[in-house]
């Protein structure tokens, strides 16, 4: 990661995967989530989980599963939305 605000916002993304899978996982940026147990309704609860922890309301053409596929690619789509951590 480049940067504190990276950091940050790696931080928020993981403990709210965290908190939807309702176990400790060990996971950086490019950790597949599907690989530790994020299915459909997880992903679900993650996005809603999201919604709440940074204000923001997901766009409906948003919502795919390639957007979901790892931190790395969550924080790209958070940052389309300005979110910085």
């Amino acid at each position: 990661m480049t940067n504190s605000t990276d950091q940050a916002l790696f931080q928020t993304v993981r403990e709210a995967v965290v908190t939807v899978m309702k176990r400790n996982v060990e996971l950086n940026e490019n950790t597949k989530l599907s690989d530790e147990g994020l299915d459909s309704i997880t992903t679900v609860r993650l996005l809603v989980q999201l919604e709440k922890k940074l204000s923001i309301q997901f766009r409906e053409e948003d919502l795919t599963l390639d957007n979901f596929v790892t931190i790395s690619s969550i924080m790209a789509m958070l940052g389309k939305y300005g979110v910085t951590a």
